[in-house]
């Protein structure tokens, strides 16, 4: 699932749930769940790869901005902890792969489990993604208006 979603949908916990000590955790399992949904993903070339985080990171860095400025701190931090579990496949792929120069290490722990729940990975659920931003911006609408 692209960061965009992850993040709108820990910034949707952060305005439903006021509580950090509950909303943050939430967030983190958040990610989870919505990684168990059909979304857009797989192998892709890498210059397709660097394309969709370009895109995604232009989409999210408009979306941080808005959170930051309507909502605050708390809703930037949830949809960042809701985002974070990905931080660990960036950093596999660019820096122990080498921007797949090497081969994959084996995955272990939370990588492990993280790889598994994604059965509904696919190139083809691209039209999933832009669903999700739809459905989770007009929730923050609603919640904000």
């Amino acid at each position: 699932m692209t960061a965009t979603n992850h993040f709108l949908i820990g910034v949707s916990i952060s305005l439903v749930v006021k509580q950090p000590l509950l909303a943050l955790p939430l967030a983190f399992i958040s990610h989870l769940v919505a990684d168990a949904l059909p979304h857009f993903g797989g192998k892709l070339p890498l210059s397709t790869l660097r394309n969709v985080w370009i895109f995604d990171a232009v989409i999210l860095s408009t979306v941080l901005l808005a959170t930051w400025k309507y909502f605050g701190f708390f809703s930037v931090l949830t949809g960042f902890v809701a985002t974070s579990p990905d931080l660990v496949w960036v950093y596999k792929f660019v820096f122990q792969e080498k921007l797949g120069q090497l081969p994959p290490k084996p995955k272990t722990g939370f990588n492990s489990l993280h790889a598994r729940i994604q059965k509904y990975e696919f190139i083809k659920n691209w039209p999933f993604e832009f669903v999700y931003v739809v459905i989770f911006s007009l929730f923050i609408f609603k919640l904000y208006s």
